[in-house]
């Protein structure tokens, strides 16, 4: 009979099959080893977190605080004197069920709106002043592409998790595990979700070989470890989307603009300098 880890582990990598489904197969094979911790991780994720629950460090996204123009509908950037406020105001936990977050990528604004909550209204409105805050609604923008980097981290912990249950030789056949894998799965502390730093490669310790460009959350974090300021953050974010937007012709413009940021800043980058340079000269 069929493997379930091996089935779990074939749809975790594969990308094929939606992410809630994985992670409600991934539910099931923790539910039957008894594993309240990863279990607990996962219907956080298939459910939403709620306020009391702490949020994985992939959660914490980094964006810009924009409004919509009341004359034209487009969006406006806010910016305020005082960087640590805008780095502050620009942050966000994402605490949406995946399910709900899947439905941002699939819409045509191509972006997260997070509103500021009701207590942060009233702030910011005393900081925008009365002419402003009477028609401005101000809001957290996340690009599409920093809500795939969640779904990311989410596949490969769980991709992690049955790597690390076949090693065990925990396998589970057809709709069931033996006492003895269940056993085994309780005694492998190593596989319980924790924090994010225990998932090298995923958001914690990272070198040019683990981390990739398309995981924004991972290379903001990784870049804020760095010592780089938040302008710093979304100028190198915004040269790696115009370069994988950018038309045939356009190509060279961007790929130089990203390749000098480079340069400028290569050895605060370190390690992370070849990463960058790889994706800019392709």
């Amino acid at each position: 009979m069929a493997s379930l880890v091996l089935e779990l582990q074939q749809e975790a990598a594969s990308g094929s099959t939606a992410l809630p489904d994985v992670l409600r197969k991934a539910r099931m094979v923790a539910t039957k080893l008894k594993l309240a911790e990863m279990n607990a991780w996962i219907e956080h994720e298939l459910h939403g977190y709620p306020p009391e629950a702490d949020v994985p460090e992939y959660r914490q996204l980094h964006g810009d605080v924009r409004a919509h123009n009341p004359y034209n509908g487009a969006l406006m950037p806010i910016r305020f004197t005082d960087p640590s406020l805008q780095d502050m105001l620009s942050s966000c936990t994402i605490r949406q069920s995946i399910g709900s977050l899947h439905e941002v990528t699939g819409s045509a604004s191509g972006f997260l709106q997070m509103p500021f909550s009701e207590q942060q209204m009233v702030s910011l409105r005393q900081m925008l002043g009365p002419d402003d805050s009477e028609w401005m609604i101000p809001f957290r923008k996340f690009d599409k592409s920093q809500v795939t980097a969640i779904f990311d981290a989410v596949r490969n912990r769980i991709l992690d998790w049955t790597l690390r249950l076949e090693a065990e030789g925990i396998m589970g056949e057809g709709m069931t595990f033996t006492p003895q894998e269940r056993d085994r799965a309780a005694s492998m502390t190593s596989i319980s979700i924790g924090s994010v730093e225990n998932f090298q490669g995923v958001i914690g310790t990272v070198s040019g070989s683990t981390l990739h460009v398309d995981n924004v959350a991972a290379v903001d974090a990784a870049l804020k470890t760095q010592g780089f300021t938040s302008e710093q953050r979304t100028e190198i974010q915004e040269l790696i989307a115009q370069h994988k937007a950018a038309r045939p012709d356009g190509n060279l413009s961007a790929a130089k603009r990203g390749i000098q940021w480079v340069v400028d800043h290569a050895e605060k980058l370190g390690v992370l300098a070849s990463m960058f340079r790889d994706f800019f000269g392709k």
